[in-house]
């Protein structure tokens, strides 16, 4: 009897002790009882929870009129509990110190406006926005978007109380945005995504039993055919979409924070407009951080350039529609 309760014993002290290890492997910072209790009493505040206590669905609950900044506290809530944790990856604390401004649109604020307008342009480029909608339509979908992300990603938080690793939590990202059906022609393809030049690495089809991790930035250059979203999907190469969508949202920034006058000497001296354009590159997604390889820093500097030079010569110094307000920073 004494030898089977000590075997039970074993038994249970292990069971316990693999419980820890894959929690571990799975979570960056397990959330305590009280910051639990917080998270779940934002989401009552944004009328987040239905009566089961569960995440509601922002698409089935808002459809096309998304309330704007619907995730900001929640984000910031959960950017102030690990910003100093070492024990959380600095990807990690990126994402969640800009989620906050991007979910509310925060015009202000240059990551939100080139998340923003990454993605309309990707959008644009493969021509599904038609040219005559209007920006505050535009502006909707983006938003659901914008929401659904933070629904998965919250979602995902309250499951495994705590913040999952980061390809574990990007994937909520990716995934909600990435050939989405759910989001109809606003969906979009790894060149579009608004993350693709942060987190090129970061894998397209993160836990697929069965199938090695594809890259964001490997679809990119190469195209590939990944389960996502419960289906094998097919991504074309995107290079082009990546390049055209991240420049000219840089090329915004560049208008929105220098004057006419500086763009134009600038674009006379080589390696002033080389530093104008890196040194808005960084400002923008801090790029000396960011996964993109150099080769395609480099070609996106150049597309930048190639965007300032047709805006001197047409003389239009007008940004695009994801810009702070009077056109200036």
């Amino acid at each position: 009897m004494q030898i089977k309760q000590l075997n039970q014993s074993i038994t249970i002290i292990l069971l316990l002790s693999l419980s820890t290890i894959t929690s571990a492997k799975t979570l960056e910072l397990a959330f305590t009882t009280e910051q639990m209790q917080q998270l779940t009493q934002l989401l009552k505040q944004q009328n987040l929870l239905d009566h089961n206590n569960q995440l509601v669905d922002v698409i089935s609950t808002y459809g096309d009129n998304q309330p704007v900044g619907l995730f900001s506290s929640l984000y910031q809530y959960v950017y102030n509990i690990i910003k100093d944790s070492s024990r959380v990856d600095q990807n990690t604390k990126f994402w969640f110190s800009q989620a906050a401004a991007i979910n509310a649109a925060n015009t202000s604020v240059p990551a939100s406006n080139y998340i923003r307008g990454t993605t309309q342009y990707g959008l644009q480029y493969r021509g599904t926005i038609q040219s005559n909608m209007p920006q505050y339509q535009i502006n909707q979908q983006l938003q659901k978007t914008s929401n659904l992300i933070g629904q998965n990603v919250i979602n995902d938080i309250l499951n495994t109380k705590g913040i999952p690793v980061f390809s574990a939590m990007i994937s909520n990202d990716i995934s909600a945005a990435i050939g989405n059906y759910r989001l109809g022609r606003f969906q979009q393809t790894p060149g579009g995504w608004g993350g693709s030049f942060y987190y090129w690495n970061a894998p397209l089809n993160y836990g697929q039993i069965g199938q090695n991790n594809i890259s964001v930035g490997q679809s990119i250059l190469y195209g590939a055919t990944v389960y996502i979203n419960g289906s094998n999907q097919s991504f074309d190469r995107s290079k082009a979409e990546f390049l055209y969508a991240n420049s000219q949202a840089v090329t915004d920034f560049i208008l929105a924070s220098k004057s006419s006058t500086v763009i134009l000497q600038s674009l006379q001296n080589p390696t002033a407009i080389n530093t104008l354009v890196d040194n808005a590159i960084n400002s923008i997604m801090t790029g000396l951080n960011a996964q993109a390889p150099q080769s395609i820093k480099a070609q996106l500097a150049s597309q930048v350039i190639a965007n300032l030079g047709i805006r001197a010569a047409t003389r239009n110094w007008t940004p695009g529609p994801h810009s702070p307000a009077g056109g200036h920073y």
